[in-house]
């Protein structure tokens, strides 16, 4: 008589790759859950079991540079384990951060922080146009799913490999949006829902909606349409974002506060 195979757990997949899971799930999507480890030497390794019954291995065939790259994996009856190649931390990680008593969240209006952040993105959406080319969705774009690396020239380079379903259609043109978003306006917790957001975006008399530049302006408002026939496709978002020098209006003098008590960001929306 067979017997079933057993699924590892977490932790027994970590040991057979040489490292050891760190705390809880980093993030947990509908299929999958991805554990920040730690091998011997200190280099820090995400582990992303996966349930089985999902296409492949939830990663495309075809290579992509930005696409992070599995060193090891194992299968079993119940799940596929991944253990992918190191990488220094998200862009939430990097960019967001949670303000201290008393303080409200400070949105990025360095330009050049602005224009790394361009540079990220640009990233993302390059890779979001191969994936959809493949037939492929992310399904799961948000600020803790962009991770991120250096190239010996010390610019960031950008890799993705949290896709959940991936053949299932998705909406990552909005959530690209919600994202960029989320990162520009330093917003770790989104007290209301996505659609506060979107609504932020698109009301003339906010706040975000005044200090923003009218480039910047149109592409946001167009990749977050909320009628999706008249939302940005992929291409034109990606031909767009190319033309973009400043999120944000250069500030009226030097001293005036980044914000005030009851303004929009410090009220969460």
């Amino acid at each position: 008589m067979l017997c079933r195979e057993q699924p590892l757990q977490p932790n027994a997949s970590a040991l057979m790759f040489g490292v050891n899971i760190i705390g809880e799930p980093i993030l947990k999507g509908m299929n999958s859950a991805i554990y920040k480890t730690r091998a011997s030497d200190g280099t820090v390794h995400f582990l992303k079991v996966v349930d089985n019954w999902c296409i492949g291995n939830n990663l495309p065939a075809a290579q992509h540079p930005n696409i992070r790259r599995v060193i090891h994996h194992h299968k079993d009856q119940n799940a596929i384990y991944l253990l992918m190649e190191p990488v220094i931390g998200s862009l939430y990680s990097q960019f967001m951060s949670m303000p201290k008593e008393g303080e409200c969240q400070i949105m990025v209006d360095d330009l050049n922080v602005q224009m790394n952040i361009k540079f990220i993105f640009s990233q993302v959406l390059d890779i979001l146009y191969y994936l959809h080319g493949c037939g492929i969705y992310h399904h799961n774009l948000e600020p803790q799913s962009i991770f991120y690396t250096f190239h010996p020239d010390n610019m960031p380079e950008v890799k993705l490999f949290d896709f959940d379903c991936t053949t299932i259609h998705a909406d990552d043109v909005q959530s690209f949006g919600i994202s960029l978003y989320q990162v520009l306006m330093n917003q770790v917790s989104i007290i209301s829902s996505k659609q506060a957001i979107i609504n932020e975006v698109l009301n003339d008399d906010s706040a975000f909606q005044h200090n923003y530049t009218p480039v910047f302006s149109e592409f946001i408002r167009g990749i977050l349409h909320p009628e999706v026939d008249h939302r940005w496709s992929l291409a034109k978002a990606c031909t767009d974002f190319a033309l973009i020098d400043a999120f944000w209006l250069p500030r009226v003098t030097e001293d005036e506060p980044e914000c005030r008590p009851k303004c929009e960001e410090c009220r969460g929306l």
